[in-house]
């Protein structure tokens, strides 16, 4: 990283909060760390202040995570938030998600997880703890919401269904149009299109669409996870 970032912190606990601070403060490339104490002051501090990257807890009084992530991506598309929380709660992580959040980070996390999980979301990346990945994987309730969107819509294209098998494999722009004897331009525009398709914003919906077509096989699962994780984000 060559830039300085602008970073908060919201959680009810001040030593969470300032133990946090702690380890953040050590990276060189956060400029500047704002502290929070729920979800309506984080708001009100992002008024006054150019903030990149907030790290929000998802259980707060006054206004929670989850209600504070959809509020600030709603006004603030370009902030990038990562959930964090000490429970790994199906509610609360498909809620984070579908609100706009980038990943969800256990307050159990290392320095150097942190630190994995600030690179991951400064550079467009999704970053879900690895304790709290088959959690998201076996949310039967956020699945089902997402499929029964999904399925209301045209199917892919054989094309299509292999550009999303690549994109879910990790693959760059440049190594699927090295693949498919295209331009990058036009991977691209594929990639957009499937998106606008399927009426889809984010990768992992993408992923939960192409298990339940077939498209990812069962066995495949903890493999696919682990390209999944460090694939681009939109």
């Amino acid at each position: 990283m060559d830039k300085t970032i602008n970073v908060m912190v919201v959680d009810d606990h001040p030593i969470f909060r300032d133990g946090l601070k702690s380890y953040l403060i050590r990276n060189p490339n956060i400029s500047q760390i704002h502290m929070a104490s729920d979800g309506a002051e984080a708001i009100e501090m992002l008024k006054r202040n150019n903030i990149e990257i907030i790290f929000m807890d998802i259980s707060m009084p006054n206004m929670n995570g989850i209600e504070a992530t959809r509020l600030i991506k709603k006004d603030h598309k370009a902030v990038k938030i990562i959930g964090i929380s000490m429970f790994d709660d199906h509610n609360s992580i498909n809620g984070m998600l579908l609100a706009g959040a980038s990943g969800y980070l256990s307050k159990m996390a290392s320095y150097e997880e942190i630190m994995t999980a600030f690179k991951a979301i400064d550079e467009g990346h999704r970053y879900f703890s690895p304790e709290i990945m088959n959690d998201i994987y076996d949310s039967n309730a956020f699945r089902k919401t997402l499929l029964k969107q999904l399925h209301m819509i045209e199917p892919l294209t054989n094309k299509e269904a292999e550009i999303v098998n690549m994109i879910l494999q990790g693959h760059t722009s440049n190594k699927m149009a090295e693949n498919l004897n295209i331009s990058v331009k036009t991977v691209e525009a594929h990639r957009t299109h499937i998106f606008d398709k399927l009426r889809i914003k984010h990768l992992i919906e993408l992923f939960y669409y192409a298990l339940d077509i077939g498209l990812i096989k069962r066995n495949q699962n903890k493999r696919i996870w682990i390209s999944f994780l460090f694939v681009i984000g939109m």
